[in-house]
């Protein structure tokens, strides 16, 4: 499983045009030295959706070249992707996040932009804005972890069949806990990974995108404070994931890659994962599905115990920025 967080345009900006947007704004390009200014605030969400992490942001920072401004003491994540400015999710923090909603969207009309955008609005806000044109998008996969650990019950046979055969199949399997030592060994994988599957134009630009973000936490995952564990078989790695705490009862899978030339691969490391790593965890929070149609077939595969619900949020300048019940 793979928790990913991609815009749908296809269309891919250049370092200028961002830059340029963003210039004079106030808003600091996010850094790792951010981080715990980050988990103090998204500390506050009422919603572990799995977008609002220090380590999500990050991973796609220079991707979407994500900035932040702390407003009435909330923290306001902007980035760009595609020509297009958005906030990331609304505000996270401990004053008045309305009253901060309302200044950043007034801060987008400065530029005049046709509409504006909000991409992850958790369930908590959604009733709050009345004004605004809300679509309903992916929402997270969360499974029992103890259920993806024993793949019991007939409707997870075909996964636990596929874990069996890659334990028969395969010689020397075994598992290590990440370290900065396996990451020219998992770039390598990487690479082997992207083209393995065909897709639509559009699908394959996400996972150009996935594979750069996915780079990023290699060469960084020591300093965002991830889990992550390395997959070996017949002597070479075949598979790695990541993963983080969302809060006390429930985790994170942020990536998963395996090689597809390994059947079974992605069975046992998602299963061994959470047995090695997260088991006193109730829940595994498996993240969206991009709107990708083989991503979310494979996610509802696995039988999720409930979805958390997320909305896309399209503000167009004109309207006044009132909250329901505000």
């Amino acid at each position: 499983m793979q928790n990913q967080s991609l815009k749908t345009d296809t269309s891919e900006p250049t370092a200028e045009q961002d830059e340029d947007y963003f210039e004079g704004s106030g808003l600091l390009k996010l850094e790792l030295d951010h981080k715990p200014i980050f988990d103090l605030f998204l500390s506050a969400s009422q919603t572990p959706i799995s977008d609002a992490t220090f380590a999500n942001l990050f991973m796609w920072g220079e991707v979407c070249d994500t900035r932040w401004k702390i407003v009435r003491d909330c923290l306001c994540v902007f980035a760009m992707q595609g020509g297009e400015p958005f906030m990331v999710f609304p505000p996270v923090g401990f004053g008045d996040k309305e009253a901060a909603l309302e200044e950043c969207l007034f801060f987008f009309k400065q530029f005049n932009m046709p509409a504006l955008y909000v991409e992850y609005v958790p369930q908590e806000w959604a009733d709050k804005l009345g004004l605004f044109d809300l679509a309903v998008r992916s929402g997270d996969y969360v499974y029992e972890t103890q259920r993806i650990i024993d793949l019991k019950g007939g409707d997870l046979a075909s996964k636990r069949q596929s874990r069996a055969a890659f334990l028969r199949r395969y010689s020397n399997i075994y598992t290590e806990r990440f370290t900065p030592a396996h990451t020219e060994d998992c770039l390598k994988l990487l690479d082997i990974w992207q083209p393995q599957v065909q897709d639509s134009v559009k699908i394959a630009f996400k996972r150009s995108q996935d594979t750069a973000a996915t780079k990023r936490v290699l060469q960084n995952a020591e300093a965002l404070g991830l889990t992550g564990m390395v997959l070996y078989a017949s002597d070479q790695v075949v598979g790695f994931t990541f993963g983080e705490k969302l809060g006390s009862d429930i985790f994170s899978v942020l990536i998963e890659k395996t090689d597809r030339n390994f059947t079974g691969s992605a069975q046992y490391i998602f299963s061994e994962f959470c047995r090695l790593y997260w088991a006193d965890i109730k829940w595994c929070n498996a993240g969206d599905d991009c709107e990708i149609p083989s991503l979310a077939w494979s996610k509802e595969s696995y039988g999720p115990a409930f979805r958390i619900s997320k909305y896309f949020a399209n503000f167009y300048s004109g309207k006044g920025a009132q909250m329901n019940g505000a």
